[in-house]
């Protein structure tokens, strides 16, 4: 399949960016890694007018550590380098995980951590061909009046699968957004919308700059799963995270978190620190599960039933919050310093 046509743009500096992004509004593409960028471009989902490239700023592939920040990751920061960070697989083991389970070597080579949290939501009948696509229907994604999924359905209903924010959620993580006119700090959940067309409330005038992720208090431990039907160049059809803080000797629980994607189009986070408070040992009960898992409602989608997904956001949910507990119970009260 053959690119569209567009003018290729790669300012040197943050300030041109903005100031492109506000002179050609809604005309541009942003460019890190283009693993994903490029396939949109080949199925004709996207035809901008102009393509601009990141890869002159620097500043944006950082990926360092502050004593009292954490860690602070440049939104081009590449996934290989994320996972394969010794540092960010001790502390922050969720995220290296996510990472990890991004596709395969090759595509975590160009892929980065922004251009993940950015990731468009997902469906058989909008990610395919611009051939293929022509023989149904408009739908709600591209702009039409139907879904295709859920027949009769008056929403778009395409999934959010992004590996790395199950991860960034029940860390903390916080995104700075730039534009023109100055920028924004905002959790990462907050940055999602919920709608399968626009999963994100990036406007066209924006750029995501950097993720800063806050140091754990002792005794945590994190961890990501994945529900997937090829071991690689998979997107996950239920990613779980889990976040687990002990007591200063192990043995209760004193705060505890999920990130749940592939299950709607929207990330979701569930703060289940009350409802876990106090326990001593890594099991979840019956009646847990249903309380932790009452907002996952997936439909039929992908190849995967409700009732399939439903039963394996359970499974996960404890795997996940075994091997958390685990690493907690492990984790010495390291204090963060900086590492060069």
């Amino acid at each position: 399949m053959s690119l569209p046509e567009f003018n290729y743009l790669s300012p040197p500096d943050l300030k041109a960016v903005c100031d492109l992004l506000r002179e050609f509004k809604g005309q541009i593409a942003l460019c890190a890694g283009g693993t994903e960028l490029v396939m949109h471009l080949k199925h004709r989902l996207k035809s901008p007018g102009y393509l601009l490239s990141l890869k002159n700023l620097p500043d944006l592939k950082t990926l360092r550590f502050d004593p009292e920040a954490g860690l602070i990751l440049g939104a081009m920061c590449a996934l290989k380098d994320l996972s394969a960070d010794t540092r960010v697989k001790s502390r922050w083991t969720a995220l290296a995980q996510g990472a990890e389970q991004v596709a395969s070597p090759q595509v975590r080579n160009r892929a980065t951590i922004g251009g993940n949290v950015c990731l468009d939501t997902r469906c058989w009948y909008y990610n395919r061909s611009k051939q293929w696509r022509s023989t149904f229907p408009v739908c709600f994604k591209a702009r039409g009046d139907q879904c295709h999924v859920v027949k009769g359905g008056r929403q778009c209903y395409a999934l959010f699968q992004a590996d790395t924010v199950p991860g960034l959620m029940i860390l903390k993580a916080k995104l700075k957004i730039v534009h023109s006119d100055g920028e924004r700090m905002i959790p990462v959940e907050a940055f999602y919308s919920g709608l399968g067309e626009t999963p994100n409330l990036l406007s066209d005038q924006e750029v995501l700059t950097e993720i800063h992720v806050p140091p754990l208090p002792p005794r945590s431990g994190t961890s990501y799963v994945k529900y997937k039907q090829r071991s690689v160049l998979e997107f996950p059809l239920l990613g779980v995270a889990s976040r687990v803080t002990l007591d200063g000797e192990g043995k209760y629980c004193r705060e505890a978190g999920f990130g749940i994607i592939g299950h709607s189009s929207k990330p979701l986070l569930i703060e289940a620190g009350e409802t876990l408070n106090g326990l001593d040992e890594p099991v979840l009960t019956d009646d847990i599960l249903e309380h932790l898992l009452r907002e996952v409602k997936p439909v039929k989608h992908m190849g995967v039933t409700a009732s399939l997904k439903r039963r394996m956001a359970r499974v996960f949910v404890q795997n996940a919050f075994s091997e958390a507990w685990k690493q907690a119970r492990s984790q010495r009260a390291d204090i963060i310093q900086e590492e060069s």
